[in-house]
Order: structure tokens, then sequence, then C-alpha cells
């Protein structure tokens, strides 16, 4: 059994973990907004895609798109969207539906 002492300093340490984490991989902890304010204008060098996969599109009308076929919140598209550029699945009605079997939403 955990003492209130062993819990603090677990605490503290995943805590210290995260915050190293942060600083070293600042970029796994960005929104998507944060991502394509940061992003280099040339997009295709930093995710290796020339365009997002079956859409001559950028983020933000595939976002609005997304939350518009499959009505959707604007949090769900954009991990929606993640996905499908990740996966490289051309299809938001595929990568939901992936997405809810590998049980990513809470329904």
């Amino acid at each position: 059994m955990l003492t209130p002492s062993t819990k603090d300093s677990n605490r503290k340490a995943e805590l210290k973990r995260l915050k190293e984490d942060r600083r070293n991989n600042p970029y796994k902890y960005m929104t998507i907004a944060e991502r394509l304010a940061a992003r280099p204008k040339d997009w295709s060098s930093k995710t290796g895609l020339k365009e997002i996969p079956g859409k001559k599109m950028d983020h933000v009308r595939l976002i609005r798109s997304i939350e518009n076929t499959l009505d959707v919140r604007q949090q769900t598209a954009e991990r929606i969207a993640t996905y499908m550029v990740a996966a490289k699945i051309d299809n938001p009605h595929q990568a939901y539906q992936e997405m809810l079997e590998r049980g990513v939403f809470d329904i």
C-alpha cells in the first residue's frame, strides 16, 4: 500500500517527467492550431506529405469539412483530421469508424 509520502513523491516525479518531456517534445503537446502556426511554410517538409491525402485543401478547411460532414464538434474534427493525415486516409467516415473501433472516443 502506498503511503501519503510515497504518493507525493510519485506525483512529483511524474510532474517532473512530464515537464521534461514537454521541454524536449513541444510538438507532441501542441493543439492543431498551434501546430499549424508553428509549421514551416513548406508543409510537406515537416509531414512528408505533399498535401492532405485525397484533399486539395489546408487543415482549417479540412477540419470545417469534417465538422459539417460528420456533424461533430471542432475538437473531435481536429482529432479525426490528425488521424486521417497520420493514417493516410482520405475518407473522414472511414477514419471516424476506425477511431470508434479502436475506442478513441467515449460514447
